[in-house]
C-alpha cells in the first residue's frame, strides 16, 4: 500500500473536476513490471545507445516540464518533486499516408 493507502498499481487521482486512474509502483522494479508493454499491440521499444533525449513531460500535478538528456529513465517534476519512471515502450499508430521523412525499420 502507498503511503496514503491506495493500492500498488493504479489509483485514482482527481484534477481540475476530472478523474483519472493513474499507475503508482514504490520502486523502478515494480513499475517495470506494470509498464504497458502493449503486447499484441503494434509498439516499439526505445533502446538507449549514448543518444540524447528531448521530451516534454506533464505531471499529474498538472505542471509541464522538459527534458534534454542521455539516458532518461527516471524524471522528477520540478514543481511537486514526484519522480516517474519512463517507459521505454511506445505506441505505434498506423495511417494510410507514408510521410517523407519515415524511416524504414531493418529486421
Amino acid at each position: 500500500m502507498h503511503g496514503d493507502g491506495k493500492q500498488k498499481g493504479a489509483r485514482i487521482w482527481e484534477r481540475k473536476g476530472k478523474k483519472m486512474t493513474v499507475k503508482w509502483a514504490e520502486t523502478s522494479e515494480e513499475a517495470f513490471e506494470i509498464q504497458e508493454k502493449y503486447m499484441d499491440k503494434p509498439h516499439g521499444w526505445i533502446q538507449w545507445k549514448g543518444t540524447d533525449v528531448c521530451m516534454d513531460v506533464h505531471c499529474l500535478c498538472g505542471e509541464p516540464g522538459h527534458v534534454d538528456s542521455e539516458f532518461c529513465y527516471h524524471v522528477k517534476c520540478h514543481n511537486c518533486g514526484r519522480v516517474y519512471f519512463c517507459n521505454g515502450h511506445i505506441e505505434l499508430i498506423e495511417i494510410s499516408e507514408e510521410p517523407s521523412t519515415c524511416v524504414e525499420e531493418t529486421f
